[in-house]
C-alpha cells in the first residue's frame, strides 16, 4: 500500500498508460512528499480530498491524465501543472492561497467562467498557461502587474 510510504519525498509515475483507475485516497499518508509527480498516465475520476494533506509538496504534477474534481489550492505549492485533464471548474478567488507559485499550468481542461483578477497577486509567477479552456471575458488589467 501506497500509505505506508510515510517517509517518502518525491514520487514519479510518469508515462505508465496501464497505471489506471483513480488516485488513492491513502496518497493522503505521504505527509513528507514535497514533490509529487503523476503525468502521462491513464488516471481518471476526481482527485482525492486527501491529496490536501500533503502539506509540504511544493511541485504537484497531475498533467496528462483523465482527472476531474476541483482545482487544488495549496499554500506551500510553487508549480502546478494540472494540463490536459477534464477539470470542469472555475479558478477560484482563492488562488491568492498559493503565494509562492511560480508556475501555474492548466491549459486544455474544461475550466469556465472568467480568469480571477487575483491572479495579478501571485507576485512570484513566471508562467501562466490557461489555453485551450472555456474561459470567457477579459483578461483581467491586474495581470499586468506580474509583467517585468
Amino acid at each position: 500500500q501506497i500509505g505506508r510510504l510515510t517517509q517518502l519525498l518525491f514520487i514519479t509515475f510518469f508515462n505508465i498508460t496501464a497505471l489506471t483507475g483513480t488516485i488513492p485516497s491513502q496518497i493522503g499518508y505521504l505527509t513528507d512528499v514535497n514533490n509529487f509527480s503523476w503525468f502521462s498516465n491513464s488516471l481518471s475520476g476526481k482527485i482525492p480530498s486527501e491529496i490536501y494533506l500533503l502539506s509540504n509538496v511544493f511541485s504537484l504534477k497531475l498533467s496528462e491524465n483523465k482527472l476531474e474534481g476541483e482545482f487544488p489550492i495549496f499554500s506551500n505549492l510553487r508549480n502546478l501543472n494540472i494540463s490536459i485533464n477534464m477539470l470542469s471548474t472555475t479558478i477560484p478567488s482563492q488562488i491568492t492561497k498559493m503565494k509562492f507559485l511560480k508556475i501555474l499550468a492548466a491549459s486544455s481542461n474544461k475550466l469556465f467562467s472568467t480568469i480571477p483578477s487575483e491572479i495579478g497577486k501571485l507576485s512570484y509567477l513566471e508562467y501562466l498557461d490557461l489555453g485551450n479552456n472555456l474561459l470567457s471575458g477579459t483578461i483581467p488589467v491586474e495581470l499586468s502587474a506580474l509583467l517585468p
